[in-house]
């Protein structure tokens, strides 16, 4: 019942669709997360870097099935299971939409007045690529985002000691917590309450700074992720599929450089890739830290 890849193309396809009638009626798109917390939207339109200018921007409001349908139950998809779902979608776009079209009695490909004047629900081929391009690297430049940020760690909880001085770091200790949980919940911010996604294990060591906060509590400042399983995933999701993924994405979108689509996606692309790579390069020194 719950076929995840006809669901997400068929998803995708309606997606589409949608927006670019709101374009071309130009009409605004709205999105709210699935869970009603509009505290954790991403913003319509995020500059994934200051130095590139304007023109380098993903459109997350494209994703909302990639970021708030798929993780959910009942698909309950990783970040790494998404990648590789919309790269498959990406490569096999002939396939699925002429199924999709057929199903919905959209004629596959316009000709005549159909091509000046439209038709509705019919997107092509290209559309498609594009849209799903795109959101290939909406969840790539998240990932990235995710594994590079900025979290912090609490020396303490309810008076409990949680970290304990190493020689090459802080121990994640639960000897006096005695937590039946697999580890320790980063927080996004210096406030115990903002609790991040990422899990450090307890025995962890991990590195940074030490900084306090307003009402005197000390936290372990921390950059990118010290989770041997979230680094192992995106070194095997970037061998796997996101290092072929961005090239072909770049090659395509070149041969089209006449769209204005595709002049801003490869510029996106590129950098996408460029930060892949040194993330690639920093994962693969950590893990041998960490595994020494």
């Amino acid at each position: 019942m719950w076929d995840v890849r006809a669901i997400s193309a068929i998803s995708e396809f309606s997606n589409c669709v949608w927006l670019q009638a709101c374009e071309s009626g130009n009409r605004p798109f709205f999105r709210l997360p699935l869970n009603g917390n509009a505290n954790i939207a991403r913003p319509g339109l995020s500059s994934i870097t200051a130095s590139m200018g304007s023109s380098a921007i993903l459109d997350f409001t494209k994703a909302w099935v990639a970021f708030d349908v798929l993780p959910a139950a009942p698909f309950n998809l990783t970040m790494a299971e998404r990648l590789a779902l919309y790269a498959e979608m990406w490569t096999h776009v002939p396939v699925w939409a002429k199924d999709v079209r057929k199903a919905a009695q959209l004629p596959d490909a316009l000709s005549g007045s159909q091509i000046v004047g439209g038709h509705p629900g019919y997107v092509s081929d290209e559309d498609l690529q594009f849209h799903v391009g795109e959101i290939s690297l909406c969840l790539l430049e998240e990932w990235i985002q995710e594994l590079q940020a900025c979290q912090y760690l609490p020396f303490q909880m309810r008076d409990v000691p949680l970290l304990s001085l190493a020689y090459d770091g802080y121990i994640v200790d639960n000897s006096l917590l005695k937590s039946e949980l697999a580890g320790l919940a980063v927080r996004n911010s210096k406030n115990i309450d903002d609790r991040g996604k990422r899990i450090i294990d307890f025995g962890s060591t991990v590195d940074g700074i030490v900084e306090q906060s307003e009402d005197g509590m000390q936290w372990l400042k921390i950059k990118g992720s010290t989770n041997v399983r979230a680094l192992a995933d995106f070194r095997h999701a970037w061998s796997r599929t996101a290092e072929a993924l961005l090239t072909d994405l770049i090659l395509r979108w070149r041969s089209r450089q006449a769209d204005p689509r595709a002049s801003r996606l490869i510029e996106v692309a590129t950098h996408v890739q460029e930060r892949a790579k040194e993330l690639r390069s920093m994962v693969s020194a950590k893990e041998l830290h960490l595994r020494h």
